[in-house]
C-alpha cells in the first residue's frame, strides 16, 4: 500500500490463484501463483526476480535463480502452520517480474536494480528480491536510501565483506564492505549470522568487528549458545536453510554446516 493510497478495507486485491479450484501446472509461472502484475496501487509487497550472477567468482548459475524458485513455490499454500498465520488474508501480494539486468556487466546491472527497486520502496512498498548471486543485495540496499541506514541480518556462511576481488570492488564477496562505506547499513543493529569454513586469514573474520563494526556469529557460537541451559530452538534455526550445509556459499560449497536432521536428533527432537 503506498503511502499516498488510503487504508484498504476489505480483503487484499491481490492474492494467489486457489489450487483447489484449478489445477497447480496451469497458468503463468509466478511465485505462489500471483497475479504479474506491474503496478503499486492497492499492493503491499512484490516480489521482484533478479537473474544476476555476473558478481560471482567461482560458480555462476544463479540467474536461473528467479525462474526456479518460481517454479517450486507453486506447491505453497496459503496456510502456515508452525506461524499459525495466513499472510496472504492480510497482504495484497504481486509477482512484479524481473529485473532487466545486463549480462556480463556488474554496475549497469546495479543501476538497473536499483532503478526498479527504488520506486517501489519510495511508494511504501515492501520488495521481496529473490536473486541471483550475493553480489545483488548492494543495489538492493541502495534502493533504499530513501529510509535511511536500514538494518541487516545476513545468514551466511562468509562475511562479504572484502574490500576486492582480483582487483575489482564490486562482486560477491565485496558488497557487505561498499554498502557499509556508503552508508547503507545500520551497523549498530545489523548482524552476520552462521559465518564458518575455511577463510584466507583470521582477520577475514575480526575485521568484520574491528574495522566495519558489524558483528558475527559463526556456526560454532551458535552451537555453543544452544547448548547452555535455558537456550531452546524452536524448529530448529531461524533461517535454517542458511545455517545448515554444505550450501552453495556464493555457488560455492562451504563446509561445516549442520544438516538439519542432524542438528534435530541431537537435541531428541521427536519430530525426526
Amino acid at each position: 500500500m503506498s503511502r499516498s493510497s488510503p487504508p484498504r478495507s476489505g480483503p487484499p486485491r491481490y492474492v494467489p490463484e486457489d489450487s483447489l479450484k484449478s489445477p497447480r501446472f496451469t497458468g503463468p509461472s509466478t511465485f505462489a501463483r500471483l497475479p504479474f502484475v506491474r503496478t503499486l496501487e492497492d499492493v503491499d509487497l512484490v516480489i521482484v526476480g533478479v537473474p544476476f550472477d555476473t558478481g560471482v567468482t567461482y560458480r555462476a548459475g544463479g540467474r536461473f535463480g528467479p525462474n526456479g524458485v518460481r517454479a517450486a513455490s507453486v506447491m505453497l499454500r496459503p496456510y502456515n502452520a508452525n506461524l499459525d498465520v495466513k499472510p496472504f488474508d492480510i497482504l495484497s501480494c504481486v509477482d512484479y517480474g524481473d529485473v532487466a539486468i545486463v549480462p556480463g556487466y556488474i554496475e549497469r546491472s546495479y543501476e538497473a536494480i536499483e532503478r526498479d527497486v527504488a520506486p517501489i520502496v519510495d511508494a511504501g512498498v515492501i520488495p521481496l528480491l529473490i536473486g541471483g548471486d550475493h553480489a545483488c543485495t548492494l543495489p538492493h540496499l541502495r534502493a533504499t536510501r530513501s529510509k535511511g541506514p536500514v538494518a541487516v541480518i545476513d545468514f551466511d556462511s562468509h562475511t562479504d565483506a572484502w574490500d576486492s576481488y582480483f582487483g575489482e570492488k564490486y562482486n560477491h564477496g565485496t558488497w557487505m564492505r561498499r554498502a557499509i562505506e556508503e552508508g547503507l547499513v545500520d551497523v549498530a543493529h545489523s548482524i552476520e549470522v552462521g559465518l564458518r569454513g575455511p577463510i584466507y586469514d583470521r582477520d577475514d573474520w575480526t575485521d568484520l568487528r574491528d574495522e566495519l563494526g558489524l558483528e558475527g556469529d559463526g556456526v560454532h557460537q551458535l552451537r555453543y549458545r544452544r547448548r547452555r541451559p535455558g537456550v531452546r530452538a524452536r524448529h530448529g534455526y531461524t533461517g535454517a536453510r542458511r545455517l545448515v550445509g554444505p550450501r552453495r556459499a556464493g555457488h560455492r560449497p562451504a563446509a561445516d554446516g549442520h544438516r538439519l536432521r542432524r542438528v534435530r536428533r541431537r537435541r531428541g527432537d521427536p519430530g525426526v
